[in-house]
């Protein structure tokens, strides 16, 4: 009886380890998650910034639609 008890400590503290290590991957992979959430934003606001020095100054119509050229 006490070898099995102590068995299941051994498989006990096993356990422990390994779900310490995945809290620490875990861990790193929140950081990751995290730059790459800002690396995104900056992106869309980047490109958003870009978008509108391209829209056109105007948007009134200029005479005929493209396609009546005669």
């Amino acid at each position: 009886m006490t070898a099995q008890v102590e068995l299941l400590k051994g498989q006990i503290a096993v356990k422990d380890n390994q779900i310490a290590a995945k809290d620490q991957q875990l861990a790193i992979k929140d950081q990751q998650l995290d730059k790459q959430a800002f690396s995104l934003q900056s992106v869309i606001q980047e490109n958003s910034r870009l978008n509108v020095k391209l829209l056109p100054e105007s948007t009134e119509k200029k005479g005929r639609p493209w396609w009546r050229f005669w």
